[in-house]
């Protein structure tokens, strides 16, 4: 049986989250554009558009949410190594470069 340098299950953390937020948010981009179409009161447009505006900076949130759960998987001992991570993933990392 093989075994894995980190646990096969997955617990939730802080990084999913804020995964799940930023994707949802970028999926209501459209809705919001909708909504601020013509014929709406002009407070209804400048909601949405601070809103829709707001929604460009989660992709701040979805990298350290990648990069959060990254390392709670593969620290085991406390001490993370990137450079242990790159060669466990090398192949991950450069098909998704090229």
């Amino acid at each position: 049986m093989k075994k894995y340098p980190y646990p096969t299950y997955k617990k939730a953390d802080i990084g999913d989250y804020l995964k799940v937020f930023a994707c949802t948010a970028v999926m209501t981009q459209p809705i919001m554009s909708l909504i601020m179409k013509e014929g709406r009161s002009y407070y209804t447009k400048d909601i949405f558009g601070i809103v829709y505006n707001l929604v460009k900076y989660t992709a701040l949130g979805f990298i350290f949410g990648i990069l959060y759960s990254t390392i709670r998987t593969f620290d085991l001992n406390d001490s993370f190594s990137y450079q242990k991570y790159r060669r466990s993933n090398w192949s991950n990392l450069f098909v998704s470069t090229i």
